[in-house]
């Protein structure tokens, strides 16, 4: 059923470690812009929520395909009685948004990152193991975590094989590496 890894893409896949095996890295990500949609939710109806959103979102695209990776972005995480959430994908700039989708954007800037192998149905207790490992380390969060589903049940069919960067914006920027496009922050060699 998963867990954290920096699995390698294609060849047979390694025994997947416990989600405390693997530390979460510092990255950098840029800004990218998204076509996204919002809602609103409790904790209990976080699931159907997301699914209702992602139906919509793929109903919006199936007229004008945009390509890009899907992501899932916490707006405000105050569980159990009140979940904002964003579905989108990420896109080049300058491409209106189909109705009922709007532009948005993904924060560029430094990063807590944990790659995610196998099924989604453990992504909530991994973004809050990064949250804790950011408090840990004396890191402040500047904003929601996001999951960018950079491998998923489009490109391949083993659930196994799915690889999803969660994510967490930090405060103070400083003293990172090269900046690459949001979702797929380079670590840190400082």
């Amino acid at each position: 059923s998963g867990g954290f890894t920096a699995s390698p893409r294609g060849g047979a896949v390694p025994p997947l470690p416990s989600p405390s095996a693997i530390e979460p890295k510092v990255s950098f990500a840029i800004e990218a812009t998204t076509w996204c949609l919002r809602g609103t939710t409790d904790l209990a109806h976080l699931g159907e929520t997301v699914e209702r959103l992602e139906s919509q979102l793929r109903q919006a695209t199936l007229a004008e395909p945009a390509g890009g990776s899907r992501y899932l972005r916490y707006q405000v995480w105050e569980p159990p009685d009140k979940i904002e959430v964003e579905v989108g994908l990420i896109l080049p700039e300058g491409r209106p948004a189909p109705a009922p989708l709007r532009i948005g954007h993904l924060p560029g800037g430094k990063v807590a990152k944990l790659v995610h192998a196998g099924p989604y149905d453990n992504l909530l207790e991994g973004h809050e193991g990064l949250r804790q490992w950011a408090a840990k380390q004396g890191l402040k969060p500047a904003g929601g975590s996001y999951s960018v589903f950079r491998i998923g049940s489009d490109l391949q069919p083993v659930a196994a094989r799915w690889e999803t960067d969660l994510c967490l914006p930090l405060s103070n920027s400083r003293g990172l590496g090269k900046p690459t496009p949001a979702g797929h922050p380079q670590t840190s060699k400082d």
